[in-house]
Parts: structure tokens; sequence; C-alpha cells
């Protein structure tokens, strides 16, 4: 399942004000998502992988570590029902 460009505009990269650094130096020039010659959204890609890279380390937190849903929610900032899905998933 691929990401429209459109659905993704500069504001939602607030890190990367002066658009993405990729597509900067693929087109040679100051960028904007709607000038983006890649057709999936290489910062959206980048925020998956950390993304599943945090959820991988809730799960193993919470199996081996023994944390609770509480803990976790503290030390990470996410919702008891975001912990739930990730760990769930996790199994």
């Amino acid at each position: 399942m691929g990401y429209s460009r459109k659905k993704y505009n500069i504001n939602h990269f607030p890190d990367v004000p002066n658009g993405c650094p990729l597509a900067d130096a693929e087109i040679g020039g100051k960028s904007s998502c709607l000038q983006c010659p890649f057709a999936d959204c290489i910062l959206g890609q980048e925020q998956r992988i950390m993304k599943a890279k945090r959820n991988e380390y809730i799960c193993n937190l919470f199996k081996e570590k023994g944390k609770t849903v509480a803990e976790l929610r503290e030390l990470f900032g996410l919702s008891r029902t975001a912990i739930q899905r990730i760990v769930y998933k996790g199994k």
C-alpha cells in the first residue's frame, strides 16, 4: 500500500522546515511535497521505521522486563489504549 504524496504537506514534518533534503538533491533546488520526485514520502518511510522500532522496544519491555502498561504509558507518553494495541500486535 503506497501513500499519496498529496497526503503530506511541508507542515507535516515540522523538523524539516525547508523541505526534504533528499528531494532537494534529486531536483537540484528547494522542494515542496508537491514537487517531490518520489512516489512514496521518504520522510514518512523513516517515521514508519522509527515507530516500528519503538513498538518493538515497548513489546520487549512488556514481555521480557515485566513493565506494566501504566509504566510504559508514562515512559513513552502514549495512551493506555495505544500501549495495549502495540503489546497485543507484538504477540
